[in-house]
């Protein structure tokens, strides 16, 4: 006995799916700070509320990078190569950017470059 296959379109509304863009990229960010850049910290007392901050700041600036590029649309497009050329672009300033400011001397020596490009 072969069941008929039954091709209903289900579509979710544009802001349940950018929100999940939102949650998924926020959750990477935490996985990679918390196993890349957390144990390279002096945790010395009470300094969970400063690697806190430093999580939330910089997940803060990647978004508001991202949202302003259009990386949280929850339009339904075939191909997101624009995206990708889009994505590509911004890591490609932010980390000429960081490089930049690490010649000049703007970047505090407590900050590795090779921490950044990690992340």
């Amino acid at each position: 006995m072969k069941l008929p296959i039954i091709n209903i379109p289900v579509r979710f509304p544009k802001w349940i799916f950018s929100w999940v863009l939102l949650v998924c990229d926020s959750f990477m960010g935490f996985l990679v700070f918390y196993s890349e850049i957390k144990p390279r910290f002096n945790i010395s007392g009470d300094s969970f509320n400063d690697i806190e901050l430093i999580f939330f700041t910089i997940q803060f600036c990647w978004c508001v990078l991202f949202y302003f590029n259009r990386l949280y649309q929850g339009e339904y497009t075939i191909s997101r190569l624009s995206e990708l050329v889009r994505l590509a672009r911004l890591i490609a300033l932010v980390i000429g950017s960081i490089i930049i400011f690490e010649a000049i001397g703007i970047i505090p020596d407590l900050i590795i470059p090779e921490t950044i490009f990690r992340y």
